[in-house]
């Protein structure tokens, strides 16, 4: 290939052909990605304790501490009870006054199984919180929820509260693997 200077910046024709060839051809070849596809797990109702709720300035803003005393969840995988271990240490950014939730608890499904859940997320203006959820356990008929990235917005009622929980299997579409795992795991 024989290079031919270009108009005076001292770059090549042939390779500004070359780079407008390729940086077309990956445009041609780049898609709008489809949206996760969702699994619906469970709902859940989580009793906090206004009366020892804390809250303290620090370095990156007002931190909340709100206990989480109780509650339950149920769903056509897993139900349970939310047991009285854990807490929400949200906290409020000084700039922009939203609240961002940083949870950790423990579950118990109804056949004895413990699931521990870290969730994370910032309200939005409407008052409820877009929440990712992340789950722990080594019970072997749960464990498919190590797997899974959950999702979930969660809204007040009263100083109770509650959220649909769904789940999306870390950004990449491969939720008939899921799906049979999901299935599999109820039987």
């Amino acid at each position: 290939m024989r290079l031919l200077p270009s108009a005076g910046n001292g770059t090549t024709a042939a390779f500004h052909s070359l780079s407008i060839a390729l940086l077309t051809q990956i445009g041609m070849a780049m898609k709008t990605p489809e949206p996760p596809k969702l699994s619906f797990l469970y709902t859940a109702y989580a009793e906090c304790d206004p009366n020892f709720m804390s809250q303290v300035a620090g370095p990156h803003g007002i931190r909340n501490s709100i206990p989480i005393v109780g509650g339950n969840f149920s769903g056509p995988h897993l139900s349970g009870k939310i047991m009285n271990v854990g807490a929400d240490w949200g906290l409020v950014d000084p700039r922009t006054n939203i609240f961002s939730a940083d949870t950790r608890y423990n579950l118990r499904t109804d056949d004895g199984a413990d699931i521990y859940i870290q969730t994370s997320g910032p309200q939005v203006p409407d008052g409820h919180l877009h929440l990712r959820l992340v789950f722990e356990t080594g019970s072997p008929k749960y464990y498919w929820l190590n797997n899974i990235v959950g999702m979930t917005t969660m809204r007040t009622i009263s100083m109770d509260f509650t959220a649909d929980i769904l789940s999306s299997n870390r950004g990449f579409d491969n939720w008939s693997a899921i799906n049979r795992k999901l299935e599999s795991s109820t039987n």
